[in-house]
């Protein structure tokens, strides 16, 4: 599946393997009010345990998608959330009330997401693939990352190969 939405300040798009909720689980998703709009690439394994939750609180799901339990999260612990999800995950928030953008990954790292600065913002994604195809990425080569790859046989964050591409 795949989705996107841009305001004035805040583009998100994404493109998905479809596991969890293939005909409803389209992002971006939202919370009740349009104000919480999230994407994300990963799998939140306790996301059962927290849909019971948060429908106990009083809050409607419109999908089956282990991600919208995130804008729900949000709404209730703002960005504590974080604490309470299992899984392996590269989120994208956009707290529309606030002007704020998140970019969250598991804490092992499992779902890296790459930033970078362009004439036109900052652009980000959770596959460095996705990111090269960006437009205004400048893809000059990190000689000192590719040389700790041969080191390492990994470039430790936050550089990567690309001079001007760096990993959360």
């Amino acid at each position: 599946g795949e989705g996107n939405n841009n305001s004035r300040r805040v583009g998100l798009a994404m493109r998905r393997l479809s596991i969890i909720d293939v005909k409803t689980g389209q992002q971006p998703l939202y919370d009740e009010s349009g104000n919480v709009e999230v994407i994300a690439n990963g799998e939140i394994y306790n996301y059962k345990e927290l849909m019971i939750k948060l429908k106990k609180k009083g809050h409607k799901f419109k999908t089956k998608s282990d991600i919208e339990t995130i804008n729900h999260l949000y709404e209730d612990f703002g960005i504590d959330f974080i604490s309470q999800l299992r899984g392996m995950f590269a989120i994208a928030l956009h707290d529309k009330r606030r002007k704020l953008v998140y970019l969250i990954r598991d804490r092992m790292g499992e779902k890296p997401i790459y930033w970078t600065k362009t004439p036109g913002g900052i652009v980000f994604a959770s596959e460095m693939k996705a990111l090269l195809k960006a437009k205004g990425v400048n893809k000059q080569l990190n000689y000192s990352g590719i040389d700790k790859y041969f080191h390492y046989y990994y470039i430790p964050e936050p550089e990567t190969m690309f001079k001007n591409v760096n990993k959360i």
